[in-house]
């Protein structure tokens, strides 16, 4: 089981999809288990798993994960 954040953009570059898909997946960790921002990108840093969809339609698409099972 993995909680998945996915995010799409069709102007802005890959690079900047990555780095807007990994903020919001640390935020929302950080909200919904009340963990600092800072604990939960150390935490990320080892754990997430960021990958880049097939394009569709000239959107680029980032799906970043992290395994449920660091929380049992």
């Amino acid at each position: 089981m993995h909680i998945l954040l996915k995010f799409s953009l069709a102007v802005i570059s890959l690079e900047k999809a990555m780095k807007k898909a990994s903020m919001d997946m640390i935020n929302k960790v950080s909200a919904t288990k009340k963990l600092t921002p800072e604990d939960v990108y150390t935490l990320a840093s080892f754990a997430m798993d960021c990958r880049i969809a097939p394009h569709k339609t000239g959107d680029k698409e980032v799906h970043c994960t992290l395994a449920k099972s660091l929380w049992i």
